[in-house]
């Protein structure tokens, strides 16, 4: 009788992960992180990615069922809004993630004022102003000439 060949792992599966750790060594090396990577360091550094992934994720679907009144959600997709909520409510990934930038719908328009400097910046904000002023003229047209019937 033949022996068969024992099915081999990948190396995430014999650490327990969820992640790739192969991408990201391979993301690592691309970054030119370090002259050399061990695997050790590969494994560490996804284990703590897989961590985070993992904790945001706990964090949005409770979210989501607190939105939904402690019942289970019926929803079965993540929004921008729920990672949103999930990360700034909570104190530890919020420190975590206070450099980076998640936007919105609602956040888009302010978010230019920050990348913007110079000409650019006063140019912008000479249009919103102008914008500003068109929109209270056409507010105090339609006022009087509402008044006026």
């Amino acid at each position: 009788m033949v022996a068969r060949k024992a099915k081999s792992k990948t190396k995430h599966q014999r650490a327990g992960l969820v992640m790739p750790v192969s991408l990201h060594a391979k993301r690592m090396r691309l970054a030119k992180v370090a002259k050399q990577i061990g695997d050790k360091a590969t494994v560490y550094s996804t284990a703590i990615g897989d961590y985070i992934f993992m904790t945001v994720m706990k964090k949005c679907i409770e979210h989501m069922d607190t939105e939904n009144e402690g019942k289970p959600t019926k929803r079965a997709r993540l929004m921008a809004s729920d990672l949103h909520h999930a990360i700034r409510n909570d104190r530890d990934l919020n420190e975590a993630f206070r450099a980076v930038g998640m936007s919105s719908a609602r956040d888009l328009p302010n978010a230019l004022d920050k990348i913007l400097t110079g000409d650019d910046l006063k140019e912008r904000q000479e249009k919103k102003r102008q914008a500003r002023k068109t929109k209270k003229e056409k507010l105090a047209l339609a006022n009087t000439s509402a008044g006026m019937d």
